[in-house]
């Protein structure tokens, strides 16, 4: 299985020292990025990397949906018990993203 890494310019050669293609199948088609490694991005690993995304991106676009609902909210004039509704039906779904970190907080702490 050939590996190759990727042509580089000045404004991505952080990005082309840890990041190869892998052919999987050996055609051009089937090609897959991998991260090389112990290379890092914006001076963190990988996986520094994607936990923080994971938390803090996540948590932008929660905060932005948060935002959409209670513009649909003020828009459709839904008033307080709609606005509610609105809130609890489109929100429960990262209330469970909230409680994993309050969860695992807790766990961190107190056992």
């Amino acid at each position: 299985m050939a590996r190759h890494t990727v042509e580089s310019t000045a404004a991505d050669a952080g990005f082309a020292r840890c990041c190869t293609i892998a052919p999987p199948g050996g055609g051009p088609a089937g090609m897959q990025w991998q991260w090389n490694k112990g290379c890092t991005v914006f001076g963190m690993t990988e996986e520094q990397f994607s936990e923080f995304f994971s938390t803090y991106g996540v948590g932008a676009l929660i905060l932005f949906m948060v935002f959409i609902i209670g513009n649909l909210a003020w828009q459709s004039k839904a008033g307080k018990f709609g606005t509610f509704v609105l809130f609890l039906g489109l929100a429960v779904g990262f209330l469970g993203f909230i409680a994993k970190y309050v969860i695992q907080w807790y766990l961190e702490n107190h056992m």
